[in-house]
């Protein structure tokens, strides 16, 4: 009932564009979709009808059957979540999007598999836009990556991610913001690019510091992973998940999550009704298709060839910086013989002509 009455609410606060166009696409998915996945797509579109729908087709073809966000539950991420790498605090940009912040640092690649991975970044969006609001003011994910090695750098799951943002999953994002990076940054760019899409890569921002986050958003809306002053418990916001699932599903939670109903009143409803794609061949435009065999092996060698790429301008940079020294030292050394050799001459000019 809870969950009926939340999409009958999403629904009532419609504009009137937004309104036509939802009830144009319930009208051509026929029941196969639930009106708040109906409205994620319209959303995520910009309420343009067929991307939409293809959209919706994708989702529910390709992603669902490989992770279904609407089914998971915090319970089966926690030891994930606990890491602190991926958090929801429940702070906007200055857009109105949700933020959503990554720690590299935290994230360990080798302990968490790849779909693993993109199960907590998709389980934290799908939550992040229960709204209505949030649904039309879209995502910012702001990445902390201070301190990173490159191959500390999970580049399995950045590709993956932004191909499932942009392909496969109803998300508007505005911003995806790399704060402090090193020089590795190029590289994983390069590595993503070919993957993207012209809109998404424009919305690929990189800032120096946490003081330049201000442009995006404001201190009080980020954590102290960013510099600001939003208070987060990490705990506490693991209860909130919890209560919001039990709220959703059913008290089946295992002790060791326990219900905050403090924090969860204020954590909005969806509804989790899923169901199958119909057969037919409408595509959005600039789609990706997962890769191929043959192409996965292309990937794989054009990253390696791009790692290398790197190194080898590092260690270009390193032999450059090394000869512009020796030549500045030379040229020193050159200069102070010149003004020595300059002086030795005027004080014996000056000698002669006192002696004269």
């Amino acid at each position: 009932r809870k969950m009926a009455n939340g999409s009958e609410s999403l629904v009532a606060q419609l504009t009137e564009p937004e309104k036509k166009a939802f009830d144009e696409l319930r009208g051509r998915v026929q029941g196969r979709a639930s009106d708040s996945m109906i409205l994620r797509c319209l959303m995520a579109r910009k309420l343009e009808v067929p991307r939409a729908e293809a959209l919706l087709i994708q989702y529910q073809e390709k992603l669902v059957p490989q992770v279904n966000p609407e089914l998971l539950r915090v319970r089966d991420l926690t030891d994930f979540l606990r890491t602190g790498g991926l958090i929801l605090t429940g702070g906007k940009d200055k857009s109105g999007a949700i933020i959503i912040e990554y720690n590299a640092l935290r994230h360990q690649q080798s302990a968490q598999s790849l779909d693993d991975s993109l199960k907590v970044a998709l389980y934290l969006i799908h939550a992040a836009l229960d709204s209505l609001e949030a649904m039309r003011n879209g995502v910012t994910i702001i990445s902390n990556m201070t301190g990173t090695a490159w191959g500390s750098l999970d580049k399995g799951l950045y590709r993956i991610m932004l191909q499932t943002l942009q392909n496969r999953y109803p998300a508007r994002i505005k911003f995806l913001i790399a704060v402090n990076p090193s020089w590795m940054t190029s590289a994983i760019l390069s590595l993503v690019r070919p993957f993207v899409k012209n809109k998404l890569a424009g919305k690929i921002q990189v800032v120096k510091s946490n003081a330049a986050l201000a442009e995006f958003a404001d201190p009080g809306q980020l954590s102290n992973t960013f510099g600001g002053s939003m208070p987060f418990v990490l705990e506490d916001w693991l209860a909130a998940c919890a209560r919001r699932d039990e709220l959703l599903f059913g008290s089946d939670l295992p002790p060791e999550m326990p219900s905050s109903g403090d924090l969860a009143d204020q954590l909005p409803t969806r509804s989790f009704q899923v169901y199958r794609a119909a057969d037919h061949a409408h595509e959005d435009e600039d789609l990706i298709e997962p890769e191929s065999a043959a192409d996965e092996l292309a990937r794989t060698r054009a990253d390696a060839a791009t790692e290398k790429a790197v190194a080898d301008k590092i260690a270009a940079q390193k032999a450059s910086a090394e000869k512009a020294a020796a030549e500045k030292a030379a040229a020193d050394k050159a200069a102070a013989a010149k003004a020595a050799a300059d002086k030795a001459a005027a004080d014996a000019k000056a000698a002669a002509e006192a002696k004269a």
